[in-house]
């Protein structure tokens, strides 16, 4: 069943401003909420699914730890999802999210002018920097405006608008490769190959291939030059930490399985211990330090950087299972749609894998996500089988986190603890330290300090090398979490737990080397 496209209302000029105003001014995404009101415009089977995912939020919320502040939370990210998709039904079209190219321009001279103030004319120094948006989230800028550069209406000519394609491809292409995230250059990379294999166009293709090998070669130009290889990072697989930060978050999973501990309250929970905000590096060497208020949510914006897990420490099973029905549905939806509104879905999706691209509230990429999500919903309006079965693969595919813990592994005869500090008391106001020293064949290595009650989180992490012989100590020095971060009650003893990694990770490979734990009582 299928609702023809030309069936939508036109787009009122407000909202195409307000499209092209959301890149710039990130704030703006609370207006989404205002799409409530097109909640008739949606399909009957829509509307049920929506209200089915929406349920298993509200339940959640209700079963957590804290029902009162996560029914708030859950309210809030309620109305701004629901409202984004029902924009959809005016929004979600080709033609009119191509209003997003101007902010997208702006965003792009933005954060170029802003790199060459701080390295001057080789921006391969370091990362590209924005004010106000982070390198992961320039890269998804670049690949969005690259998308809308190629994409074609029916029956428009590719030459239509070729100097501002050209302008947006190529400032988009920049801006992705400077940004030296791989995630946004495999979505970007998944998004263009999407669009090619649509078409049949064949001056398209070359296009596309042009902006491809112009992608490739600007990395492997950077990789050559630069400490932030992009094109060597996205082929290498290296997790950069987030192995860590994932057994952290599914720890809270574990502790609140079927309710999670509260939308938008994993953050807290996963944190680095003592640090109240984490804050804009642009703004930072400017000296422009993290306001009061910021500090007050005490880091809720804190990511699990993968969808599933992010999903299970909000919610708990309940809620994963209606996140994960939705958004097989919206695929399923998006399969039959015209091909920048596919792209968008799927490449975004990806992004999922290692960031939470489609989390709201969150950058303006998370509003477009929704908005063509909306847009697929109302003209290709999915049955519920396909929903689920959509929704299963895709919750198989983003569930590697937990999967790969079942894969079959060797066990590592060569890896032994020959030393360890570890005091089994200590002074509540003083950062807690451990030593420890290893017995491992050649490598790069990962130390890693963290304090477990209900949950886990990470108190330090100490990279080191080794030759073969025996080891020198590794000093590893943090501040122990509060009752609030990791549960329990105050006098209660932490168990804390020594673990190695490997120096660098692999998606296959999240299960740490060896560990060992003890208990610490905490004197007041």
């Amino acid at each position: 069943m299928s609702v023809s496209p030309d069936s939508g209302i036109a787009a009122p000029r407000r909202w195409l401003v307000w499209l092209a105003l959301l890149p710039v001014v990130p704030p703006l995404l609370l207006g989404g909420a205002v799409g409530l009101r097109q909640w008739r415009s949606l399909p009957r089977v829509v509307q049920a699914l929506v209200g089915v995912f929406v349920g298993t939020q509200l339940l959640a919320a209700l079963l957590s730890p804290g029902p009162l502040l996560a029914l708030g939370t859950t309210v809030l990210r309620m109305t701004l999802l629901v409202g984004l998709l029902c924009l959809g039904s005016r929004l979600g079209e080709p033609a009119t999210l191509r209003a997003l190219r101007w902010g997208l321009l702006v965003v792009y001279v933005t954060a170029l002018i802003n790199g060459l103030a701080l390295q001057g004319w080789d921006l391969t120094q370091l990362r590209l920097s924005h004010p106000y948006v982070t390198p992961v989230s320039l890269g998804l800028a670049g690949a969005l405006g690259l998308w809308l550069a190629l994409d074609r209406q029916p029956g428009e000519s590719w030459r239509q608008g070729l100097p501002w394609r050209l302008m947006l491809g190529g400032l988009g292409v920049l801006t992705a490769l400077l940004s030296g995230s791989r995630g946004p250059l495999a979505v970007a990379l998944l998004g263009t190959a999407l669009l090619l294999g649509w078409r049949t166009l064949r001056r398209q293709h070359l296009l596309g291939a042009a902006l491809l090998g112009t992608v490739a070669l600007g990395a492997l130009l950077l990789g050559s030059s630069a400490e932030q290889r992009p094109l060597e990072r996205l082929v290498t697989l290296d997790l950069t930490g987030r192995d860590l930060i994932w057994d952290d978050a599914l720890s809270v999973a574990r502790a609140q399985p079927w309710a999670g501990n509260g939308t938008l309250l994993l953050g807290p929970r996963i944190a680095p211990p003592g640090e109240s905000c984490t804050w804009f590096e642009a703004l930072e060497v400017r000296g422009v330090g993290c306001p009061a208020a910021v500090e007050q949510v005490n880091n809720t914006w804190v990511i699990a950087h993968n969808g599933l897990v992010q999903a299970l420490g909000e919610t708990g099973l309940l809620g994963t299972a209606g996140l994960f029905l939705l958004l097989g549905a919206v695929l399923a939806a998006a399969s039959a749609s015209p091909p920048l509104i596919l792209t968008l879905v799927a490449a975004l999706l990806l992004g999922d894998l290692t960031d939470n691209v489609t989390l709201v509230p969150g950058p303006f990429f998370s509003a477009v996500f929704w908005v063509a999500a909306g847009g697929a919903l109302t003209r290709h309006p999915p049955r519920w089988p396909a929903a689920a079965g959509w929704g299963a693969a895709l919750l198989l595919l983003m569930a590697f986190p937990v999967w790969t813990h079942f894969l079959p592994s060797t066990p590592h005869r060569q890896i032994s603890l020959s030393g360890l500090i570890s005091p089994t008391s200590w002074r509540a106001d003083e950062p807690y330290a451990a030593a420890a020293q290893f017995n491992v064949p050649p490598g790069l290595y990962r130390a890693q300090l963290r304090a477990c009650r209900q949950s886990c989180v990470t108190v330090a992490v100490r990279p080191f090398s080794s030759t073969g012989q025996r080891g020198t100590w590794q000093w590893l020095l943090g501040p122990l979490p509060s009752s609030r971060q990791v549960g329990g009650v105050d006098g209660q003893p932490y168990e804390l737990q020594l673990r190695l990694w490997p120096g660098r990770s692999a998606p296959w490979r999240t299960r740490a080397l060896s560990r060992t734990s003890w208990k610490v009582m905490v004197k007041p």
